[in-house]
C-alpha cells in the first residue's frame, strides 16, 4: 500500500527547505514519531475504505495543505481528489502539481471549510484532519462538509489532542 510519495521525488521537486517535508519526512526523534502518526492515520483510513468497500468516485479534503494524503487516496481508493485550502493560490498548484508530476491527478481549489464552493451532494466522501481546531467557526464548516456530501457519504475528521500544557500555550498565544 502506497502511503506517501517517496521523500527524494518531493525534495527534487519542492526543494530541501519546504515545510511539509519536515512535517511529514522530519528528521530526529520527533519528526519520525510525526511521520509515524501521519502514516498510521492513512492506513488506517484506506483500510476503513476498502472494509466498507465504499465506491469513491470523489474524495473531498478539506484543509488539504500540500495533498500528501492524495497519493494514498488515488493510488488505493478513488478516482477523483479535490483538496481545498486558504493558503495562496501559487502555493496550492505547486503542491497540486508536485503530486501531477507524481502521477497522481489531482484538483486543487483555495476557499475556505466554512464557503465551500461546491454545489450539494458533490462528493462519496470527505476528510478534514486537524483542520476544525484552527477555523473560527468549526460548526459552521462541519455543516458545510455535510452539505456537500452524498446523502449516503462519510466523513474521516481528527482533531489532535492536546494536554493541558498544549492548552495553556495555545491560549497564552492567542492573548498575545
Amino acid at each position: 500500500m502506497k502511503i506517501l510519495p517517496p521523500k527524494q521525488d518531493l525534495v527534487s521537486i519542492l526543494g530541501p527547505n519546504d515545510f511539509f517535508l519536515w512535517e511529514y519526512y522530519g528528521k530526529g526523534l520527533l519528526g519520525r514519531i510525526q511521520g509515524w502518526i501521519f502514516r498510521s492515520r492513512i492506513k488506517v483510513l484506506i483500510k476503513f475504505l476498502r472494509k466498507r468497500k465504499l465506491e469513491c468516485e470523489k474524495i473531498l479534503d478539506v484543509g488539504c495543505g500540500p495533498m500528501l494524503v492524495s497519493y494514498s487516496l488515488v493510488n488505493n481508493t478513488t478516482r477523483e481528489y479535490i483538496g481545498v485550502d486558504i493558503m495562496s493560490a501559487d502555493r496550492l498548484k505547486r503542491y497540486r502539481d508536485a503530486m501531477r508530476k507524481l502521477g497522481v491527478e489531482v484538483e486543487a481549489v483555495r476557499a475556505s471549510a466554512e464557503q465551500l464552493p461546491f454545489r450539494n451532494e458533490a462528493f462519496d466522501f470527505a476528510l478534514s484532519l486537524d483542520v476544525l481546531e484552527h477555523l473560527g467557526k468549526p460548526k459552521q464548516a462541519v455543516m458545510e462538509i455535510h452539505r456537500v456530501l452524498k446523502g449516503d457519504a462519510m466523513v474521516a475528521i481528527s482533531l489532535p489532542l492536546e494536554n493541558l500544557t498544549q492548552r495553556m500555550l495555545r491560549i497564552g498565544f492567542m492573548l498575545m
